[in-house]
């Protein structure tokens, strides 16, 4: 594996260890809809957009989801997720460790599915946003992941302040879900992926799989080459 030149990190599961938050606000938002959810639809979606997890949830129960509906529901989503994280930030020692040796040796960005707004506080409750220099959130994008737009636009946006443009080949993404790897391939990146229930290790998508971020793994991508 050849040395990154970037690294582009998924938000949900990747930086944020913040699944049980996210299975308990899905099941509590929907469940006041009358529809089901649980920690397998969590995963099943992982790395899905909420506009289209929410759409095809009224869908598979029959239900029509409105506009104005779905409006609300996402707004309450992201008002939730901002209540939890703040009462305890869910990034951990370890992968703060990983954020600031990368970034102190090449550009780090983020590019996720979720809303700039919770993006954006996590990163600033756990002292790490003066590390990450480009943001790309579900607000910026037209199509999510397994789409590689996220991915591509976010080497883009590096690339805007270089002379010498990264090319994707140098760019490596961190990832915890299958469809995100799938993501990062497809825009000719590569990816290690977190191990966990998101991830099928038999899919072979990413090149490594590893069980946590930390500086010791920051310090080896950034050494290694071909």
């Amino acid at each position: 594996m050849r040395a990154a030149q970037a690294v582009i990190l998924d938000f949900n599961g990747t930086v944020a260890e913040d699944e049980a938050v996210l299975i308990g606000i899905y099941e509590e938002l929907l469940g006041e809809h009358g529809l089901v959810f649980g920690a397998a639809d969590y995963r099943r979606y992982a790395g899905t957009p909420d506009r289209t997890i929410f759409g095809e949830l009224f869908e598979a129960h029959g239900r029509a989801l409105e506009p104005s509906t779905l409006d609300r529901l996402l707004l309450e989503r992201v008002r939730r997720y901002r209540s939890a994280i703040s009462a305890s930030q869910p990034v951990t020692d370890d992968t703060i460790a990983f954020v600031r040796t990368v970034a102190a040796e090449v550009p780090l960005a983020i590019a996720s599915g979720a809303f700039r707004e919770e993006i954006e506080l996590v990163l600033e409750l756990a002292g790490v946003a003066e590390q990450v220099s480009v943001i790309v959130s579900i607000d910026d994008v037209q199509a999510g992941k397994p789409h590689p737009e996220s991915f591509t636009t976010a080497l883009a946006r590096i690339n805007e302040t270089r002379a010498k443009p990264i090319s994707p080949g140098r760019a490596l993404v961190v990832e915890d879900a299958t469809d995100g790897a799938l993501a990062a391939r497809a825009a000719g990146m590569r990816c290690v992926a977190i191990r966990g229930p998101a991830y099928d290790e038999r899919s072979g998508v990413a090149e490594r799989v590893v069980d946590r971020l930390t500086a010791e793994l920051a310090t080896g991508l950034l050494a290694e080459q071909a």
